[in-house]
């Protein structure tokens, strides 16, 4: 069988080779993404500050903390931080400059954003918006994504796009993995004019869309042609909502829904191997799912995702890692919170409880047990 390669693969092909020596591409794309992961407080400037530190300090500072976590959180691979890692090591990327690092969690709003940039070689920098993490908080907002005009965190990345092309006046790139990569089009799209001309190309790893109503407008039309969206062929996140812009299908080693990992897509030298067509599998989950939302009014998916997390926070747990912890005790404190709710949205509920609980469920896990026979 022939060999299958990822971005450590091209790490070690290409590491040496500085953007100066080989052009940007879109796989160096994806690496930048990914950089926006690693907690970088106190380390990496903050706005307003034009300062900047070197990725290899910003890395061997973040590795150093004597109280921080290799885990990233219950759905998120901690093999990112193993490609930052390595990343930082090599001649490509250990000398890029970081700075204006930002990373809210903000309940009262349902906010998650983090972002971070990076200066390029030329005067150019990369704008990395970090995708959903191990928050509730920042599950709700994705949720919020369908029946939402825009999301707070939406509104922050226009906002620190905005002030960050103001400190650096050469073209740019956005791009984010998951709703990072939703926020990275955003951010462009809602930025000021001045702003949208600077535009190289804003970069959707695998993340959400946007609804018929914006896809339709003049301003989104005006950056179509610099959007890229890439999707692995089981894509599920990547094609919740619309992407009137073309997409490219790339190849991934995992199925269904662990495509979603990035580290999973499948490199070919410089660039990601392309498939010609999504898979049956992935064709039929976004029909499915398609469905699902054009039978909901967004008056009944507000209140869907209300009672979801009404259900989530019975918990008292803030992160999905948290929520795992103590399985049993969960899972009864979320039937709890179904009782007094009608019989068809009760039902909807102990579905989800069980599918949450379900990857790793063992003969003889008892929260199993106890959803089964609720």
């Amino acid at each position: 069988m022939k060999k299958e390669y990822n971005v450590f693969d091209y790490l070690h092909w290409r590491g040496d080779l500085t953007f100066e020596d080989a052009p940007f591409n879109e796989v160096d794309n994806l690496i930048l993404s990914m950089m926006s992961f690693p907690d970088y407080l106190g380390i990496v400037p903050s706005l307003p500050s034009p300062s900047s530190v070197s990725f290899e300090y910003a890395m061997g500072q973040f590795l150093s903390r004597q109280d921080k976590s290799k885990h990233l959180g219950a759905i998120i691979p901690d093999t990112i931080l193993e490609l930052s890692e390595l990343a930082s090591k090599t001649r490509r990327f250990g000398s890029l400059q970081l700075t204006a690092y930002e990373n809210t969690v903000d309940e009262e709003k349902d906010m998650q954003f983090a972002a971070l940039t990076v200066l390029l070689p030329y005067g150019k920098i990369f704008v990395s918006f970090r995708g959903t993490d191990d928050t509730l908080v920042g599950w709700k907002e994705d949720f919020d994504l369908a029946f939402t005009p825009q999301v707070n965190a939406q509104q922050r990345a226009v906002e620190y796009l905005n002030t960050v092309c103001s400190i650096h006046s050469g073209k740019f790139y956005t791009g984010g993995h998951s709703k990072g990569g939703n926020l990275a089009v955003w951010s462009v799209l809602k930025a000021q004019a001045e702003l949208q001309d600077r535009l190289i190309c804003a970069y959707n790893n695998d993340g959400p869309g946007f609804s018929t109503d914006i896809t339709k407008t003049a301003e989104y039309k005006r950056i179509n042609g610099r959007i890229k969206t890439i999707i692995p062929e089981s894509s599920i996140v990547g094609m919740l909502l619309e992407h009137d812009e073309k997409y490219d299908v790339i190849h991934s080693t995992e199925k269904f829904i662990m495509q979603h990992d990035p580290l999973s897509w499948v490199v070919d030298c410089d660039k990601f191997l392309y498939v010609p067509e999504r898979s049956s599998t992935g064709k039929r989950s976004d029909a499915a799912i398609k469905k699902w939302i054009a039978g909901l009014s967004k008056d009944e998916m507000q209140l869907f995702t209300e009672n979801l997390f009404k259900v989530l926070d019975a918990t008292d747990a803030k992160t999905l890692t948290e929520l795992s912890k103590n399985k049993l005790k969960s899972a009864f404190l979320m039937l709890k919170a179904t009782r007094n709710m009608d019989k068809e949205t009760k039902t909807a509920m102990n579905d989800i409880i069980r599918k949450l609980f379900e990857k790793e469920k063992k003969p003889d896990d008892k929260s199993n047990n106890l959803i089964k026979n609720s």
